[in-house]
């Protein structure tokens, strides 16, 4: 089950390279996109999401692992104002409840888009 769309967040134009505008989707979508990887134990896919910069490649691996069924929490949602998202992760690992989860997400630097800094699940 996918997470819901953040209610919250509004979106800001991007001038692509070639000068046309467009707009940029939410970082809901990529933290959205990195449980659905999780949760369908593609790892390759999964890491890709993550920022250049992140450790959490190993935790994305332990959820994999142990078979994490994961969604983003809607009602914990911080927007940051619109430069950064980060939410708590709601279900479960090796078929018990997470006592804790959370995921963040940033803008790329230097380029479109967004990736995940930190994700665990435990």
């Amino acid at each position: 089950m996918a997470a819901p769309p953040c209610r919250t967040w509004t979106h800001r134009p991007l001038t692509t390279r070639a000068g046309s505008t467009r707009t940029r989707p939410p970082p809901t979508a990529r933290a959205a996109a990195t449980a659905v990887a999780v949760r369908d134990g593609d790892e390759a896919s999964a890491a890709a999401t993550l920022c250049e910069d992140s450790d959490s490649a190993t935790d994305i691996s332990e959820a994999i692992a142990g078979q994490a069924s994961l969604d983003v929490d809607p009602a914990t949602v911080n927007t940051g104002g619109g430069n950064d998202f980060s939410a708590s992760l709601l279900g479960t690992v090796d078929g018990e409840p997470i006592t804790s989860g959370y995921v963040s997400v940033y803008s790329k630097t230097g380029e479109e888009g967004w990736c995940v800094y930190m994700f665990y699940a435990l």
